[in-house]
């Protein structure tokens, strides 16, 4: 743990981060790598390319911009970053199972990790993934892939047994979350089937076990061939042309390599609505950075938001809902605490919303 925090047990949220010294806004606090990450089944399947292991993109950035504007644009002129920082990537291919790869030592780790347990059953994972996309559609907010590697990480490892139950406390309230609700039972006990293919004496149990932990500890991530270029950009005119034209053709909400990744230290972070610090990629992979967004004094808890920035200006309610639902706890953060209640009377409209959005999701 870097002198710049530490861990302790904070009275009705269990452990958290604590400053143990003063810092500046914009203030790099850690750099973690992940247990495992997954890009999501549909990324994958609809060509967006990036290393199986580590999310790094594989792309060019005019492959990339061609592929995400349909052709409309297919060519990124040169800037600083493309003429000092872009190194192409020629990516090694597993021969097994077709999947690309960063680098030899991504391959390696993969292997290692998890890919000799899944590489025999290959026919059986890909059939666990189609039956995942047929329940499943974008957005997606949940990776069946992720659990399957933290599956063969368990049984391949079983120290990682007692490094992932850190995740989930004995006291979890765990058919609270909406991913093992009696709605999703059906589709549950479908995925356990196939699951039971893979991985031999699985039981019900320790699925349930899998997307509890992945439910309530992963972190969102993204990477792509282009956001270094974005920034480095100083034409905002082409810059706000390849924006619409990607709103248009696959939504802005689908420009990154999309996924999900479980982090040990992130993990310890509690969610506050008005949170003193925010996760970063900064390096183009699943390695993610937590930056504080304000001064933190010694002594202050360190938090994250776990809702997005659309979520956070919903109402108190809406956010409460949201956090329930998926990470299983009723906020009482300062903003909630104090927050005028006059507003729930128009939280109606946000509810039945909400509740149209879950009825509609599977394992999101």
């Amino acid at each position: 743990m870097s002198n710049r925090m530490e861990v302790v047990n904070i009275p009705e949220k269990g452990r958290g981060l604590i400053a143990t010294q003063d810092h500046k806004e914009g203030k790099v606090l850690l750099e973690e790598e992940p247990i495992c990450s997954a890009q999501f089944s549909w990324g994958r399947k609809l060509g967006y390319s990036c290393c199986f292991h580590c999310m790094r993109a594989l792309e060019e950035p005019d492959e990339c911009i061609t592929r995400l504007t349909q052709g409309q644009i297919t060519h990124l002129p040169e800037n600083d970053w493309s003429a000092q920082g872009f190194k192409k990537i020629v990516p090694v291919v597993c021969q097994k199972t077709g999947l690309s790869y960063c680098s030899e030592d991504c391959l390696k780790k993969a292997d290692y990790n998890y890919m000799r347990l899944l590489i025999p059953n290959w026919e059986a994972v890909m059939e666990v993934e189609d039956l995942w996309r047929d329940m499943h559609f974008p957005p997606e907010e949940a990776s069946i892939m992720l659990i399957m590697k933290i599956l063969a990480m368990r049984y391949l490892e079983p120290a990682m047994a007692a490094k992932f139950e850190t995740f989930v406390a004995s006291e979890d309230n765990s058919e609270a979350h909406k991913l093992l609700s009696e709605k999703f039972e059906t589709s549950k006990l479908l995925l356990t089937d196939c699951l039971k293919k893979i991985f031999e004496g699985l039981t019900e149990e320790e699925v349930s076990w899998a997307f509890l932990v992945c439910g309530r500890n992963q972190q969102g991530l993204g990477t792509s061939a282009i956001i270094r270029w974005i920034q480095a950009h100083d034409d905002e005119e082409f810059v706000d042309k390849l924006y619409d034209t990607c709103e248009a053709t696959c939504g802005l909400e689908f420009i990154d390599n999309e996924g999900v990744g479980l982090y040990a230290l992130q993990a310890m972070l509690n969610h506050d609505c008005e949170p003193n610090a925010e996760i970063k990629f900064k390096h183009d992979t699943d390695t993610l950075s937590v930056e504080t967004t304000r001064d933190i004094e010694k002594g202050d808890e360190i938090c994250i938001s776990y809702l997005d920035g659309c979520m956070l200006n919903r109402s108190k309610r809406t956010r409460r809902e949201h956090l329930m639902a998926n990470y299983c706890f009723h906020c009482n953060c300062e903003r909630c605490s104090t927050e005028d209640s006059a507003d729930e009377s128009l939280c109606g409209e946000e509810s039945s919303d909400e509740e149209g959005e879950f009825e509609e999701e599977s394992f999101s």
